[in-house]
């Protein structure tokens, strides 16, 4: 197995032996590796460092002449594949090309009938939660998002709404209808302790980082989005540095139920203003959960990237937090955070000593006249231009 990077995805490719594969109970070799072994694998990885799509070939990676693979020339086999993909005849019924079109407006890219909606095409949580309301708006089908990925392809999807669809009325996603319905939230405590622990934080950064932050008077009264570039595991730490103690109190994090794994975790998490959230069995609730933070005129800090770079460049935004800027109609203040990635870059356990990590608050974004699109462009453009990333 070797793993590259992929159009922004970390994509395997995996040399199989079929003449030893007949040996064994495997028939549906691509389902194989679907089913068991990618999910195991990425079960034991970081969320960064998990595949989401691969390929299989019947033939040795290519080497040097002293064994290691020569990694430019993995390319050419996913170029062959997409190639060979493309010549596959295509379904020819309504419901199937009207959930290509809708997939393929979320991904962002071509898609074909023998695809996985997770492990080929890469839909990520939000663009999974769309296609699920999609389905269920349009065909009255209401299925999970661990049923929607149990199907092996985005054509076998396709044939079970067909089958099964108890209406014909093709509409598009309701965010609004989304965010408007009830939802449990107890918000938590925020510790008294809490602006010493902030005082702390930032004086240990100052003292093993030339640590510097500027533009929090930028964060406008009332309720907004608070949306920094993502380069270390303490960038929530960074930002929340240079807020005010008031807008502090009134302001929340949200963090993955994975990552607050133990009672410690958790009784921190109450304490200080982190809202826990199960974004893979819960993803409409959590997004509903953001939403009522911001309903009762609160902040919330959202990290657009969904997680840390990998290269120190910006990697994509998700939607998340435009829909809700949108539909809330609530500003964000895109935050640049710069020299994180060379201080604290994923995969080492120390800091680099002395290195500069600058914080800086930006003009807000307000959401009137904008897509959802629109705005998520606008708002990483700024930082960009911060960062003088071109």
């Amino acid at each position: 197995v070797a793993i590259i990077e992929h159009k922004g995805l970390l994509h395997a490719l995996i040399s199989v032996n079929y003449a030893e594969l007949q040996k064994t109970d495997i028939s549906d070799v691509r389902q194989y590796f679907k089913d068991k072994f990618l999910p195991e694998f990425n079960a034991k990885q970081s969320s960064y460092k998990r595949v989401m799509q691969f390929t299989i070939i019947d033939k040795e990676l290519p080497r040097t002449n002293l064994g290691k693979i020569q990694r430019y020339k993995l390319h050419q086999f996913v170029n062959a594949e997409a190639k060979q993909r493309e010549k596959t005849k295509e379904p020819d019924f309504e419901v199937y090309r009207t959930i290509k079109h809708f997939v393929e407006e979320q991904s962002n890219s071509k898609v074909f009938a023998n695809q996985h909606i997770e492990y080929d095409i890469a839909l990520d949580s939000l663009g999974k939660l769309g296609l699920i309301e999609f389905i269920a708006q349009s065909y009255g089908i209401v299925m999970t998002e661990a049923e929607l990925v149990a199907f092996a392809n985005i054509g076998e999807l396709a044939e079970h709404v067909e089958k099964n669809k108890t209406k014909l009325q093709v509409e598009a996603i309701n965010w609004s209808s989304i965010l408007k319905e009830k939802v449990q939230l107890k918000l938590p405590q925020t510790s008294i302790f809490q602006g010493v622990i902030k005082n702390a934080c930032k004086g240990i950064f100052k003292i093993i980082f030339r640590f510097k932050g500027e533009g929090a008077e930028q964060i406008p009264q009332g309720p907004c989005i608070i949306a920094p570039n993502h380069q270390s595991f303490f960038d929530g730490l960074f930002v929340a540095s240079f807020i005010k103690r008031r807008t502090m109190r009134n302001t929340y994090f949200y963090a993955k139920k994975k990552h607050v794994n133990n009672r410690f975790l958790q009784f921190m998490a109450r304490r200080n203003n982190v809202i826990v959230m199960d974004l893979h069995n819960e993803l409409k609730e959590s997004i509903q959960k953001m939403a009522e933070v911001l309903k009762r005129g609160r902040n919330i800090i959202i990290f657009p990237e969904g997680t840390r770079t990998k290269d120190g460049m910006i990697g994509d935004f998700k939607k998340t937090f435009a829909i809700l800027s949108a539909e809330l109609n609530v500003p964000i203040v895109p935050v640049a955070i710069s020299g994180a990635f060379e201080a604290l870059p994923t995969g080492k356990h120390l800091p680099k000593l002395f290195s500069k990590i600058n914080v800086k608050f930006l003009q807000p974004v307000y959401p009137t006249g904008h897509t959802y699109e629109s705005l998520s462009e606008v708002v990483k453009n700024r930082i960009k231009h911060s960062l003088k990333i071109v």
